[in-house]
């Protein structure tokens, strides 16, 4: 079976499209299949539109002779897939992470609403949000099959009008990340010996970094020792650290900025517990990281988390905007060795299910499933 795979990222670039990609091409030759990966970034040198075109011819070209044309975002790589499949006559997969007009909403326009809210109500959306969600409809309703990474997406993705039998889970996949060197070194090349608090995203305002700084002062009158890890970059940034400033925890709050990805690996494996906050998440594959690397993680019940996260078995999950919640939660972990180490070893026997091994059986049996039809 031939496949063509046109993914939005591709390593070296990092994200989870390039993640998957490179797994279907490392691990599909081992079952038998052909596999040709086709990146946006060989047409991201040219103007908005002109590269989209550019990017349909080659999926044209390459798409030949293919069995299965797989697309793993529904707008950038979705659109030109889905097109050249109509005109090749070749099924189209397509995976869907997230809502992409969504995600413009907030990143655009700064308008911050729930995600099913969002899904629910199509009224009073700037015109080119609303393009954005007709394109993600139709190459939807155009693919052979959809797959998405949690039961939570593909609730969303139903209130798009698709038919919920051609919506595939398939969950994201992690590997063993345990080995990330020893405890004490990598401590010993921070210089600090205190109680570490991780988390790391965008620092967009959904990701709610700012109850985790508001909370700093309150775990430093309580275990003195102790600075707050902060990974990643945004426009929240110079609002977050002057927040830490106002509060008098400038010192004890530290924003590392985006690091790569060894990096933030070591980062949370020197980490007492990892955070993520966010009040909305599809399917977070930091968390599946965090849980492999075998630190306690403490996350929202927002979207896909309690999928990932069983609730006091192999994490810990808070209401989204609990402030007294989620510190009562850090100090547990903070203050209870056992305790954390049991939600460690409990988060290291969960990754273990999301296996890399699990997601390509499950999506070989999808292909299976269709190459009849």
């Amino acid at each position: 079976m031939k496949i063509l795979i046109a993914t939005g990222l591709y390593p070296p670039e990092i994200g989870g499209p390039a993640t998957y990609s490179k797994i279907l091409k490392d691990q599909l030759p081992k079952h038998g299949f052909s596999v040709v990966v086709l990146p946006f970034s060989t047409v991201r040198k040219f103007p908005k539109f002109i590269r989209h075109i550019i990017f349909f011819v080659h999926i044209l070209r390459l798409g030949y002779g293919k069995d299965y044309i797989v697309s793993l975002d529904p707008v950038s790589v979705g659109l030109p897939a889905a097109l050249a499949s109509a005109v090749l006559r070749k099924k189209h997969i397509i995976k869907i992470s997230g809502d992409y007009a969504w995600e413009q909403l907030t990143e655009r326009y700064g308008i911050y609403k729930s995600l099913e809210d969002f899904s629910k109500n199509n009224s009073r959306r700037p015109f080119p949000i609303n393009i954005l969600s007709k394109v993600e409809c139709f190459v939807a309703k155009d693919s052979e099959a959809i797959i998405v990474p949690s039961k939570y997406l593909k609730g969303i993705v139903e209130k798009w009008g698709i038919k919920g039998e051609k919506i595939h889970v398939i969950h994201n996949s992690v590997k063993d990340l345990n080995d990330q060197g020893n405890v004490e070194i990598l401590r010993s090349l921070i210089r600090f010996d205190g109680k570490v608090i991780m988390s790391a995203g965008r620092l967009i305002p959904l990701k709610r970094f700012d109850m985790l700084v508001r909370l700093m002062p309150v775990l430093v009158e309580r275990f003195g020792n102790i600075k707050l890890f902060i990974a990643g970059d945004g426009p929240e940034k110079e609002k977050l650290e002057s927040l830490a400033k106002e509060l008098g925890v400038e010192n004890e709050v530290v924003f590392s900025g985006s690091l790569e990805q060894e990096v933030l690996f070591r980062y949370i494996k020197i980490s007492d517990v990892f955070v993520l906050n966010s009040t909305h998440e599809t399917f977070p594959h930091i968390l599946l990281e965090v849980l492999s690397i075998g630190r306690p993680a403490i996350a929202t019940r927002a979207g896909g988390n309690p999928e990932i996260i069983e609730d006091g078995k192999s994490g810990i999950l808070v209401s989204s905007g609990d402030e007294d919640e989620l510190e009562k939660s850090i100090s547990k972990v903070l203050s209870n060795k056992s305790y954390a180490q049991r939600l460690s070893v409990g988060g290291r026997r969960r990754a273990e299910v999301f296996s890399e091994k699990r997601a390509i059986d499950e999506f070989i049996s999808l292909l299976k499933r269709y190459e009849s039809t």
